[in-house]
């Protein structure tokens, strides 16, 4: 008796998902063809700026670092300094933009680190006594 309950219930849900994924395809379809306004909506450009804080310096940052268009060398090369390993003041995988160390307020520090460590795309490293996880493009490795 519950199993069939169960599949009844499937069988309800189904339905009702099927209905709207086909209105919202079907909504979508028209916007798309009812005017180039959506359109150009959606190929608008728009600025992408980046805030951040050094909790190592106590430096701070803020870069457009694209119009939406291109980039912008100047900014670029702005944050690849603040990027840069502070304590040999020299390039590493962070001065290219290949590596954060990072933490994100309101996420706990052990499931930032579980994400990272699931996309098998680079190194990890985990502190959790200074409250940081590196994540980095490099070879898959953790520490």
């Amino acid at each position: 008796m519950i199993l069939l309950g169960t599949i009844e219930h499937m069988e309800k849900i189904d339905n009702y998902r099927r209905k709207w994924l086909t209105l919202g395809g079907v909504a979508l379809g028209f916007s798309l063809l009812s005017s180039n306004k959506a359109l150009a909506t959606l190929s608008t450009p728009t600025p992408r700026t980046l805030k951040l804080n050094n909790i190592h310096t106590g430096e701070s940052i803020k870069a457009e670092f694209s119009n939406g268009i291109g980039y912008n060398k100047e900014e670029l090369t702005r944050l690849n300094y603040f990027f840069r390993d502070f304590r040999q003041n020299e390039n590493s995988l962070h001065k290219v933009g290949k590596a954060a160390d990072l933490r994100i307020e309101g996420i706990s520090l052990n499931h930032i680190r579980q994400a990272a460590l699931r996309m098998r795309a680079g190194g990890v490293g985990y502190y959790p006594k200074s409250n940081f996880l590196h994540i980095d493009t490099g070879r898959v490795r953790t520490w």
